[in-house]
């Protein structure tokens, strides 16, 4: 468990990831609550291939717009470097190392000792 992460989850968009993509975002909730990851689909913009996404209901449960899914292409090149510019400016809206944890953290952190 950490203070402030940004977490970004990759699945891959030609096979059935998506459908594995609410999990991921469970897990993800524990180590970091009350914060979105930044959601990617690889092999998304290949040869006209948009890229499954998952379910509306998964998307909305840990706030994510499905227009802001990420989708690229490592065979292709495209969406790498919307990819690192997403990445560097969530880093850099991130405040510094600090040694507290947000309440989120301890109420994670008290729910998971409890159980």
């Amino acid at each position: 468990m950490v203070r402030e992460a940004q977490y970004v989850t990759v699945y891959n968009s030609r096979n059935k990831d998506k459908d594995c993509v609410g999990q991921y975002l469970d897990r993800i909730k524990l180590l970091v609550p009350g914060k979105a990851p930044l959601l990617v689909a690889t092999h998304a913009l290949e040869d006209n291939f948009i890229g499954q996404e998952p379910s509306e209901p998964d998307l909305e449960a840990h706030g994510i717009d499905s227009k802001a899914i990420m989708r690229l292409s490592s065979k292709t090149g495209r969406g790498v470097e919307e990819l690192k510019q997403a990445i560097i400016s969530a880093a850099a809206k991130m405040s510094g190392p600090s040694d507290w944890l947000s309440q989120a953290n301890l109420k994670v952190r008290e729910e998971v000792g409890a159980m």
